[in-house]
């Protein structure tokens, strides 16, 4: 794809977050609509990131993929049920404590947090919170 029309494609994008950012904002925090948008808007972020990278190494005369650093890398989605075990990991909650709290057995909370510091692309607990952190999936 040449660069004039990766740049509008990444213009029509960006502005398309903005409206998907202004209507979120606008829906209750707690509804599935607000929460359905939060993953589309990530996904849409992901894309940009991914564009913005390859273009940057096409200026760079770079034909490898190599992502800025300051960008986080594109992630799979959190389901909602990832979401509420992210916050309870941010919380400092054990895995039982998790299970407890979220009415599952302990091998079910342990296999979320797994996908948690998967999806996030985390060695660890800790690490997964901060990356959270960093692409405002929690309040910092």
């Amino acid at each position: 794809m040449d660069a004039i029309a990766r740049e509008a494609i990444d213009d029509v994008l960006g502005r398309a977050l903005e409206r998907m950012k202004r209507v979120q904002a606008s829906l209750n925090a707690n509804s599935a609509a607000q929460h359905e948008l939060a993953v589309a808007c990530r996904l849409v972020e992901s894309v940009l990131n991914m564009s913005r990278a390859e273009q940057t190494a096409a200026l760079d005369g770079d034909e490898t993929h190599h992502p800025s650093p300051d960008l986080p890398a594109p992630m799979q989605p959190l389901t909602a049920r990832e979401e509420e075990v992210l916050q309870l990991m941010a919380r400092g909650l054990r895995n039982r404590e998790m299970a407890q709290v979220l009415s599952v057995s302990e091998r079910t909370a342990i296999f979320r947090v797994g996908n948690v510091i998967a999806k996030l692309g985390a060695d660890s607990r800790a690490e997964a919170v901060h990356r959270a952190r960093q692409r405002k999936l929690l309040a910092a």
